[in-house]
């Protein structure tokens, strides 16, 4: 059924208003009641929006989320029928966001652009920063004696699984790794996570820096020390047994210890539990950095023995089940050069521990690796399933594990 526009007398389909598309848009005063202008507040130090009244969160630019808390901000959007939003794009220097939306009432549809003003205000967690009182908790991550192949694989794991997104501060120690926190609840996650991947002992504690009788409060600093079982692969460690030591080859660390035992070739695990419990049942006679190289002279498949040979020219025949070739390199621990502090009973002097890779490991800078660094990125294959991507752990050597956090 076919009218005329009462306004402008064209004819026009039936509808409530008996007016046209472009008058009822003329007439209208929906427009007049929509703020065309909204503030909304970010930190300049970390880069969160504030969250009345609050809290501050992550948004990145021009995510589904950061569109919802701008029509949120904006009150007199949240009573309109908005069929689409979407962003237009403005520079980064203009503070200033704009939003492109759709309004459908009474079968019309309106095009509005929204302004959103960012104005800077400082959170709560950067204004404590400043003061120099910025943090509340602290996890002091701790291996004696330490190995920087553990704390490389702490690093990557932290950093592929954005752990450290919460810290205002990391540093480094003799033994380990400091994470400073401005909560409490930020710091016991980061506990939670380390405790998922390795073997530790937590020890709690807390200092009381200012109490509120009147209001029944207090501000404690906690402090959260985890410390590592002190092995890392290819360690080798003596184990009491009874009257006697066993030599054991550390072949995996995880939640759990996993070593081979030389004599028998059984393995054994042990958790921390077992460990921190009987430490003097353990000595760690040589680890990676004691290891001499060898090179593979003879390779008899039928008796599973190999004959190697070193700078010093001793050729020492050696049983293995490793799959080697003449020429390739290998790794040894070599006991008749140092004086142990323990017995134990194991008649061969030369101990074959890993193969040499026969690529070397090249740097994204070209360089070689040192050898210690070189044998954790081959350890670090092993962990495909834990790490998204290889490529990002051969940057450069790390000697100092804060300078490998982009994000500080």
């Amino acid at each position: 059924m076919e009218i005329l526009c009462c306004n402008c007398g064209i004819e026009i389909e039936f509808n409530n208003k008996n007016m046209c598309s472009n008058c009822i848009y003329t007439s209208s005063n929906l427009l007049q009641k929509i703020d065309k202008t909204t503030i909304i507040e970010t930190c300049r130090g970390c880069e969160r929006y504030h969250m009345p009244p609050s809290s501050w969160r992550h948004l990145q630019p021009g995510s589904h989320e950061l569109l919802i808390h701008c029509l949120n901000k904006n009150r007199s959007a949240k009573t309109l029928n908005i069929t689409d939003s979407n962003f237009i794009y403005t520079e980064e220097h203009s503070k200033m966001l704009i939003i492109e939306i759709k309004i459908l009432d009474e079968g019309v549809e309106y095009v509005v652009n929204l302004q959103f003003k960012i104005r800077n205000r400082q959170c709560g967690d950067c204004m404590r920063a400043e003061s120099k009182q910025f943090w509340n908790s602290v996890v002091q991550l701790r291996q004696h004696p330490a190995s920087k192949r553990t704390f490389w694989f702490v690093e990557q794991l932290v950093s592929n699984h954005n752990a450290h997104m919460e810290t205002t501060n990391i540093k480094e120690t003799k033994d380990g790794i400091d994470f400073f926190f401005t909560k409490k609840n930020s710091a016991i996650k980061l506990v939670k996570f380390l405790t998922n991947f390795f073997g530790v002992q937590r020890k709690d504690s807390n200092r009381l820096i200012s109490e509120d009788r009147r209001n029944n409060t207090c501000n404690n600093k906690n402090t959260y020390c985890i410390e590592l079982m002190p092995f890392c692969k290819d360690d080798l460690v003596a184990i009491k047994n009874k009257s006697k030591y066993d030599l054991f080859v550390v072949n995996k660390m995880n939640t759990f210890c996993t070593l081979t035992n030389l004599e028998t070739k059984k393995t054994k695990l042990i958790t921390s539990k077992d460990y921190f419990s009987n430490k003097d049942q353990y000595v760690i006679l040589q680890r990676s950095k004691d290891f001499i190289e060898y090179e593979v002279l003879v390779v008899n498949r039928h008796n599973k023995s190999i004959s190697i040979t070193n700078d010093n020219e001793n050729i020492i025949e050696i049983q293995t089940d490793m799959e080697l070739e003449v020429d390739n390199k290998v790794y040894c621990y070599d006991l008749s050069i140092k004086n142990f502090p323990i017995d134990y009973e194991f008649d061969e002097t030369v101990l074959l521990i890993r193969k040499v890779l026969n690529v070397p490991i090249k740097l994204k800078d070209g360089n070689t690796p040192e050898r210690e660094y070189g044998l954790f990125l081959e350890n670090i294959e092993q962990y495909k399933d834990i790490f998204e991507s290889i490529a990002e752990h051969r940057e450069t050597p790390v000697e100092n594990l804060v300078k490998q956090l982009n994000c500080l």
